[in-house]
């Protein structure tokens, strides 16, 4: 049992740089399909904040990318400052869409609580891992840990949280539309998500790092945590995918109101034309209706009976 569990080690840990492209080509597929399927006029709130998603998922698949390249190429300090910088910033744009995403639904029993969660708590986080990074010995490695602790994992479970909120309270408008699954397993797969990219972090001489992190993780299920990081990416962009159909479902009725508004303008143009004839018809004398270049547009039956009138004689 040993040997297979070994070889299945050996075959991921061959083929990690497959496993970072999977992983960065799922996060950076669910971006690009945010961005061409968001719209500026929607009524959902939830479009107000979908760009901190893909900004999330196209920065951290391109550090994905780069965790990639150096497999392949090898690593190298300038490459290692790059991830590090580009890791912190995606985990940044992560946990401020879990914030908004958690003060948007409104419901009245958190009101109290999503206050704690104004738009500074994010600064503050931000300044305590440049903090932690800057007093350790590694600045690079700590940094990436506690940005990891306070903005993947966190960020992560707000999402999860917040998903299920906002289905809860756009609940009367989401349910016909058969969107319940992509917002549940959302939720479920960026909980994982941030257990998994949050907690199991680089091995390091302080709780909780010492004891749960990549190595103890390969010694217990002996497969790399990557691997897991890139299935929860691809059901996370699968899920978010089809919940994009909100927007498509939305544009579509909005297209149903506008001709529906255009009939109706059709038909209040047509009655106001049928009125007008109606009383130009009723006038006991001939009535014309001419353009600037003097062509008849409009006459009444008392101008037509002249006109007959003047033909036979």
């Amino acid at each position: 049992m040993n040997l297979i569990w070994d070889l299945i080690y050996q075959w991921f840990r061959n083929n990690l740089d497959i496993v970072f492209f999977i992983y960065g080509l799922a996060f950076v597929a669910m971006g690009i399909a945010i961005l061409v399927q968001l719209r500026k006029k929607s009524k959902f709130k939830l479009a107000n904040i979908l760009w901190l998603l893909a900004g999330f998922g196209l920065i951290h698949g391109t550090n994905e990318f780069l965790d990639m390249w150096s497999i392949i190429r090898g690593k190298s300090p300038a490459l290692d400052l790059v991830r590090v910088f580009i890791l912190v910033i995606s985990y940044l744009f992560l946990f401020e869409f879990g914030r908004r995403l958690f003060r948007i639904c409104e419901q009245k029993y958190l009101k109290k609580f999503t206050k704690l969660f104004g738009w500074w708590l994010t600064l503050i986080i931000g300044l305590v891992v440049f903090i932690f990074g800057l007093i350790s010995t590694d600045f690079w490695k700590i940094g990436t840990i506690w940005a990891r602790y306070l903005l993947g994992f966190l960020g992560g479970l707000l999402i999860s949280f917040g998903f299920v909120l906002y289905y809860k309270y756009e609940e009367k408008v989401l349910e016909p539309l058969k969107v319940k699954k992509y917002f549940f397993w959302a939720s479920f797969s960026f909980l994982v998500y941030g257990i998994l990219g949050g907690l199991i972090v680089p091995k390091a001489n302080f709780f909780p790092s010492n004891w749960v992190n990549t190595d103890s993780f390969i010694r217990i299920v002996h497969i790399p945590v990557q691997v897991f990081r890139a299935i929860c990416a691809i059901i996370i962009a699968w899920a978010i995918g089809g919940l994009l159909r909100i927007f498509s479902w939305e544009t579509k009725e909005r297209l149903e109101e506008e001709i529906a508004e255009h009939k109706k303008a059709e038909e209040k143009i047509y009655r106001q034309k049928e009125f007008i004839e109606s009383i130009i018809n009723a006038l006991q004398y001939p009535f014309y209706v001419v353009d600037t270049d003097y062509n008849i547009i409009l006459s009444n039956k008392e101008a037509l009976s002249k006109e007959n009138a003047d033909l036979k004689s």
